[in-house]
Order: structure tokens, then sequence, then C-alpha cells
């Protein structure tokens, strides 16, 4: 997400850039935004890694630009329907070298989409990056 240059401000020996994305204000606004696609337990964990957090009510974020994983590199999408009520949604990440030049490996996630109570939300679900 974006953040605004020079508003730095440190938590837990991190720094952190306050968010610059309308409808962002708040880590109640992002809570709120995930509830459209999350379970709450994903929610949780999702923000339990400390990337966003709430400092005197505004939305801090921590820059992340590379993601958690550097060596993940390009990224393949694929849907497969298994009912009227799941949905898969996979994600095949290569895996690059020391030099960030060559695949050497590919990693594959699966997140079930699934209708749980006239919604759709993922039921599982963590970071490729």
């Amino acid at each position: 997400m974006p953040y605004y240059e020079n508003t730095e401000m440190e938590y837990n020996g991190n720094i952190y850039w306050k968010v610059a994305q309308d409808g962002f204000e708040s880590l109640f606004d992002l809570k709120a935004y995930l509830k459209d696609f999350f379970s709450d337990e994903i929610i949780d964990s999702l923000l339990e890694t400390d990337r966003y957090i709430d400092i005197d009510g505004v939305l801090y974020t921590i820059d992340a630009a590379r993601g958690t994983d550097i060596f993940a590199g390009e990224e393949y999408h694929r849907i497969i329907r298994e009912s009227d009520k799941k949905i898969i949604y996979e994600v095949t990440v290569d895996i690059l070298d020391e030099n960030f030049e060559k695949v050497v490996d590919k990693k594959i996630y699966s997140f079930p989409y699934e209708l749980i109570e006239g919604r759709w939300v993922f039921t599982d679900f963590c970071l490729v990056r």
C-alpha cells in the first residue's frame, strides 16, 4: 500500500510510514475492507505480522515493496472450480537463485475461496511474497 514520505514513526524497532490510500485511515478501516474477502481467522493472521499497525488511530505500514520473500520471482495464477460453493485460487511462484537471475524452483500456493453464510471468502491464505 502506498505511504506518505516524511511520516516516519518507529514502533518495536521498525520504521513505519503513514498509509496514503484513500479509505484506509485506520486499522479498523483496513479490517473492514479485508472482511469482504477473508474469514476473521485469516484477517487476524495477516495482521499479526505487523505489516500494518495503528498509531494513535492512524494506519501505518512498513516498507515491504519486495515482500517478505526476496527470492520470489514471477507469479502465475490459475482458477480451479471445485463446486458451486468452492473455488481454488492457485498461485505458482518462481523461486530465484541468490543472484536473482535464474529460476531454481517453483512454489505452489492453493487458496480456497468458499461460499460461507452467503458470502464468498478465502478460508486459507498466506502471503506469497
